[in-house]
């Protein structure tokens, strides 16, 4: 896809007053930007962010905003989506709202079929709805078992400063289209999650806890697996409601930023809704960790970002 270049002030949504605040980031130039591509007249921008509406209005209209589903979606592809799972309250997790909502566009953009992809304990899944989701008969549910190697595949991690070899399922490239549901929470040990930490959940449970949440340098070892996964078709992040204490499985305190950004760059979208957490992200090893292996773009003046309200 052909891209170019646009350069503008950064708003962001903070997580006190639910209203957009100026920040600023200094790095140099990385390798992702705005797209020459365009909605009507408009170029189609980096980051799309809704606020105003219902979350299903949000995730329609963040999309609509990056060219609609049809521009990620072909007809007769298959799509696979990533979810964050943990915690039992609404703001903790993906809501059931969102995969339905997005599969639905799918549907219509003509994917032949939609696939949710995990590997965590169905408790999980119990515990807060989402098992609602997995029994959808539109929705196939993947649930990749940790026991059988082969849904497995070895993977090695040159460029990883701390990381260096993990295993991720299969599943993460075995569909035309992947498309990550993070929410944007607070984690105590890696601060928060959002689409750069979404990746440890296609990680095996003995690395996720042995090799990631057992080490003191869990944000860069999440820097590092960003260098060799499958990087995402699309993202729709979730800064709805989110969990911004005792995360990430909660309950905890909980804030309402009221909007949901589309895009495709995982490190521009958790530098935008940084400050939702209280974030700084120049101080942020997952982010500027991310950002110095070339995942994304940490400089948001270099984006084009398109904020609206949605009637």
């Amino acid at each position: 896809m052909k891209k170019g270049m646009d350069r503008r002030k950064f708003v962001a949504g903070t997580a006190a007053a639910g209203a957009f605040a100026v920040i600023g980031c200094n790095n140099s130039p990385a390798s992702l930007s705005m797209q020459d591509e365009t909605v009507g007249t408009e170029a189609v921008p980096d980051l799309a962010v809704a606020k105003g509406g219902d979350i299903e209005k949000l995730i329609r209209a963040s999309v609509d905003a990056m060219g609609g589903m049809g521009a990620f979606v072909e007809a007769g592809q298959s799509v696979g989506i990533l979810i964050n799972i943990l915690g039992a309250i609404p703001a903790a997790h993906t809501k059931p709202e969102t995969v339905r909502t997005v599969a639905a566009m799918c549907r219509e953009a003509g994917a032949s079929k939609v696939t949710m992809m995990d590997w965590r304990e169905m408790s999980r899944w119990e515990q807060n709805r989402m098992i609602e989701v997995a029994n959808d008969p539109e929705i196939v549910f993947d649930h990749v078992d940790l026991e059988k190697p082969e849904l497995w595949r070895a993977v090695d991690v040159p460029r990883g400063k701390v990381l260096k070899q993990t295993r991720i399922f299969n599943a993460l490239w075995e569909h035309d289209v992947f498309i990550m549901l993070p929410i944007f929470k607070h984690h105590s040990g890696a601060a928060f999650t959002g689409a750069l930490k979404l990746y440890m959940g296609t990680t095996h449970r003995h690395d996720n806890r042995g090799k990631f949440h057992a080490s003191r340098e869990l944000q860069q070892c999440i820097a590092d697996l960003n260098t060799v996964v499958r990087p995402p078709d699309l993202i729709i992040m979730d800064a709805f409601e989110v969990l911004v204490g005792s995360g990430p499985v909660g309950p905890g305190p909980t804030s309402s930023p009221g909007f949901v950004v589309a895009g495709r760059d995982r490190v521009a979208m958790d530098t935008y809704c940084a400050p939702v957490q209280n974030i700084n992200p120049a101080e942020s090893i997952q982010i500027k960790g991310a950002y110095e292996h070339g995942v994304g773009e940490m400089d948001l003046a270099k984006l084009k970002i398109k904020e609206f309200d949605v009637a």
